[in-house]
Order: structure tokens, then C-alpha cells, then sequence
């Protein structure tokens, strides 16, 4: 502008310094001076132009991955890539029938318990065959309570082995057995005389004489514990491999658990905003569909660059584009936050994986040598897919979002 009001008074005072015969050296200024306005006004458009392109960049950026930015974040929050993988592991911590192991929870601790514990009334003695079997009779009954209690199996879900045992061993340790002896002086009158001949001794027993009640009964209870103290440290020690497995099987399960909530802490500020990055910029560029994006943007950026001073910086700052630039502007954040959401995620979840994946190789190193009734091929099979998991995970870990 100033040098434009330069240009005019040297054009009004021109006719009074050509009579001064100073004409060539105004002419050599003011060609100096068009020189200096021409390179000023290229400047200028060259520097509104490149912040025009910079600006409908990122705006063009936010359009084609700010989906992508919400898809993949929406994604993490939901963990959909690695479920398979997780209800691999849940079939492996189950005692259902339909766990990935092989093992039938209820037969194998029917059977510890029977080898180890039952087995031993053998050993003991008995006042007579009915209190025998009166005291396994009762030591039955609470085993089945045990396994069949639904406390006891709320338990089990936690850590199946560890909770049933403890009731099993507190169990045993305060079990006795009752001998009872009893003497009674039992008096009978006739009803009559006896016959002379006994063909039908038993009967007519019964019909000539009557049994009319003890004169005196005398009992001796013998109370007595079952179960030695080795005898249920040989239970203990059958049962000790499984509660290892499980114990860590527990902790691993619980460590995952733990930093999967503070993964969730760590971008809590960043939940609402990126789920609904996609949403924000359709609302603030005024449209209902994504397809809607690039005429939309095309009609709120189009510059006339044939004209001699195209406007790049005054249509970019339109007022209509204003949230949206703002809204564009924030993606690298929010992509460096998400990247840094699916690194983290799955570094925790290989991690989990792995160290089941350990824990199938206890099971197996259990299970060869006599000490766990795993099924090793299942246990092989369950490994290889936990194997693949990791190998999914990597892969996903490097899918990262683009810069543009």
C-alpha cells in the first residue's frame, strides 16, 4: 500500500521534475520501485498459497483417515482382534467340559481323593464291618457336599483346585471314626409251653416268648481320627501340580487384567474425543455422509488462481471452516495417541499369551511324568494356537496410522 501511494506522487509531481530534466531517473525509480511491488505481491501470494495448501491438507488428511483413526481406536477399545485368542485361554483356565486341556475336573480329584484318602480305610481298624462302612459311607457324603456345594464352586471358577483342596484337607484333618460296643441284659418270659418237638424252633420261639425290655445297656464310644498326617500329605503333594499350574495360570490372568485397566487410565482423556473424531467432522463441515466429504471441501476451498491476486489465504480463514481446520488440526495428536494405544495393547496382550503359552508347558511337563492327567495332544494344539495369536498380534502391533 505504500509503495503504491509512492508510485502516485512521483506520477503527480512528474510534469513539474521533467522540467528540471530529471525524467530518466524517475523512470529508473519507478521501474525500481514496480519491481519491488511485483516481488512483494509474489511474496505474498506465494507465502498464502503455501498456507492454503498446508491448511487443506490436513484437512484432506482428516478426511481420509480420521475414519480410520476412529475405526481402529473404536477396534482397540473392544479388543475384537485378539478374542480368539482370549477364549483360547479362558478354555484353558476352564474346568468345563469344554476346556482346551482335556481334564475332567470332578474325575480327577474323585480319583486323587480316592487313592490317596478313601483307599486308606483299609488300614484302619474297625469295631465291625457295619461301623466301616457307616464311616465311608459319611466321608462320601461330604466329598460329594464338597464338589457339589455352590459356594465351593463359586470358588472353583477363581481357582478350581486350591479352593476344593483346602475344603478337602480341612475336611480329612477333623474326620474320626465312632466304634460303638454295647452290652445289653435282655429278659423274655414264655407265653406258654414250650412244644416237645423243635421243627419250627425259630417261630415258635417267637410266638412262646416275648422280649419285655433290658434290664441294662452299657456303651463304649471309641472316637477316633481317620486320616494320618501322611496320609493327607500324600493327598497334598498328588493335588500340588494342578494348584501350581492354576496359581500361575491366576496371577498371569490377574497382571493382564491389571494393565489392561491402566492402558484404559492412560488414554481416558482421549476416549470421547477420538471415538467420535469422524462425527465431529462431518458436523462441523455442515454434511450427513462421508462420501458428502470431498465436494464439500472442494466447494468451501476453491480458489479463482487466475486472477492476479487469488485469494488463498482469505478463503482457507473462511468462517465456515474454521472448527473444521481446528478440528483437522488435531489428527497427529490423536494419531500419535492411538498408535501409541496399539503398541502398548498388544505388547501387553504377547505378553499374555506368552506366558500361557509357559504355563501349557508346565502342564505338559506335569502331565509326562505321571503327575497331572492333562491330555498332551490338546495341550500341544492349545500351544500352537497361542503361538499364532503372538504372531497376529505382532502383525496388528506394526498397523499403524499413517502421518497422511
Amino acid at each position: 500500500m505504500i509503495m503504491k501511494k509512492t508510485i502516485a506522487v512521483l506520477l503527480i509531481l512528474f510534469p513539474f521534475i521533467q522540467s528540471f530534466g530529471q525524467i530518466d531517473s524517475l523512470r529508473e525509480e519507478l521501474n525500481r520501485l514496480k519491481l519491488q511491488n511485483d516481488v512483494l505481491k509474489d511474496h505474498i501470494i506465494c507465502a498464502d498459497k503455501k498456507f492454503y495448501e498446508e491448511e487443506k491438507k490436513k484437512l484432506n488428511v482428516a478426511i481420509t483417515l480420521g475414519f480410520k483413526l476412529t475405526e481402529k481406536w473404536k477396534g482397540l477399545q473392544n479388543s475384537t482382534s485378539i478374542a480368539a485368542g482370549q477364549n483360547r485361554i479362558s478354555q484353558i483356565k476352564s474346568i468345563g467340559s469344554d476346556n482346551a486341556l482335556g481334564l475332567n475336573f470332578e474325575e480327577t480329584l474323585k480319583e486323587m481323593i480316592q487313592n490317596n484318602l478313601t483307599d486308606s480305610f483299609e488300614n484302619i481298624q474297625f469295631a465291625s464291618d457295619q461301623v466301616k462302612e457307616n464311616t465311608q459311607n459319611r466321608w462320601k457324603q461330604i466329598v460329594n457336599r464338597i464338589l457339589n456345594n455352590g459356594v465351593v464352586q463359586d470358588l472353583v471358577n477363581t481357582n478350581p483346585f486350591t479352593s476344593v483342596a483346602s475344603t478337602i484337607i480341612n475336611s480329612a484333618i477333623g474326620f474320626t471314626k465312632h466304634d460303638i460296643d454295647t452290652y445289653a441284659d435282655i429278659k423274655v418270659v414264655p407265653v406258654g409251653d414250650l412244644p416237645k418237638k423243635y421243627k419250627n424252633y425259630r417261630n415258635e420261639w417267637k410266638d412262646k416268648y416275648d422280649v419285655i425290655g433290658s434290664t441294662s445297656i452299657k456303651s463304649y464310644n471309641n472316637s477316633q481320627i481317620v486320616f494320618t498326617d501322611e496320609t493327607i500329605k500324600s493327598f497334598s503333594n498328588a493335588i500340588e501340580p494342578y494348584i501350581k499350574l492354576y496359581d500361575k495360570m491366576g496371577q498371569t490372568t490377574l497382571k493382564f487384567e491389571m494393565q489392561l485397566e491402566e492402558l484404559k487410565r492412560l488414554h481416558i482423556d482421549y476416549k470421547d474425543i477420538i471415538s467420535t473424531y469422524d462425527k465431529k467432522l462431518l458436523e462441523y463441515l455442515d454434511i450427513q455422509k462421508f462420501s458428502d466429504m470431498p465436494d464439500r471441501i472442494y466447494e468451501l476451498t476453491n480458489v479463482n488462481e487466475t486472477a492476479d491476486f487469488p485469494l488463498y489465504r482469505k478463503t482457507i480463514e473462511r468462517e465456515e471452516l474454521t472448527k473444521a481446520r481446528n478440528h483437522a488440526n488435531q489428527y497427529s495428536l490423536f494419531r500419535e495417541k492411538v498408535n501409541e494405544l496399539n503398541i502398548k495393547f498388544y505388547d501387553i496382550n504377547i505378553e499374555y499369551f506368552k506366558a500361557y503359552a509357559d504355563h501349557l508347558n508346565m502342564a505338559l511337563d506335569y502331565t509326562v511324568s505321571g503327575r497331572t492327567k492333562y491330555d498332551k495332544v490338546k495341550i500341544l494344539k492349545a500351544k500352537e494356537y497361542l503361538e499364532e495369536q503372538i504372531d497376529i498380534c505382532k502383525k496388528a502391533k506394526s498397523d499403524l496410522l499413517l502421518e497422511e
